[in-house]
């Protein structure tokens, strides 16, 4: 059994359908897509689609599904304006053709997809997330709950239930759009022999 990890076809099936070919996915095989399945690229419908035809695909939210939820669903007149800077009109146009049950049915699925996962090897856990985490409020949340990150020793003694909880209590923001507090940081989440929990961002 493999895990497979990709994120941001940003509308682009062809290239997303090219690379899941050359990895051969079985039916024992798990393939997270980290988000940003949408806009720009000229077949954002259809990545969604080939994602959810694959039977053991798991989605997170990325901040495309989130602007465009924001376009449909909120209730600032700037939310549609912000979705089109971002190439969102390729996606509205796709979406303005499809049945009304059709398309109910996907902004309802797109909305209740999760911002988070965790996932366990024999290695280590992954924490998989769109964006990243904001690393200094993941090592208190940890350090409060019994585990010191500090002077090297990373969080080798979080288990997958304390990850879990540690990522709920993130920003929903930070996970959608962080970079600085994040890519410009060590996470500190490793020990210096290199175990512990790794994060996997788009």
């Amino acid at each position: 059994m493999a895990i497979y990890v990709t994120s941001d076809a940003h509308g682009h099936v062809r290239a997303l359908d090219e690379a899941l070919s050359k990895i051969s996915l079985t039916s024992d095989d798990t393939l997270y897509v980290l988000g940003d399945m949408i806009d720009r690229g000229p077949d954002p419908v259809g990545v969604i689609k080939l994602v959810r035809s694959l039977p053991n695909a798991r989605v997170l939210k990325g901040n495309h599904e989130q602007i465009m939820l924001d376009a449909i669903i909120g209730q600032d007149p700037l939310d549609a304006e912000t979705w089109d800077i971002n190439g969102g009109w390729t996606t509205r146009e796709q979406l303005n053709d499809m049945e009304f049950e059709a398309y109910e049915e996907l902004v309802r699925w797109m909305a209740a997809l999760p911002l988070y996962a965790v996932v366990e090897t024999e290695e280590r856990p992954y924490l998989l997330v769109h964006a990243g985490i904001e690393m200094k409020a993941a090592r208190a949340f940890l350090l409060e709950h019994g585990v010191d990150c500090a002077d090297g020793v990373g969080a080798v003694g979080a288990d997958r239930e304390l990850l879990q909880q540690m990522l709920a209590v993130q920003s929903s923001d930070d996970l959608l759009w962080i970079r600085h507090g994040y890519w410009d940081v060590p996470t500190g989440l490793l020990s210096t022999e290199g175990k512990g929990p790794v994060v996997v961002s788009g």
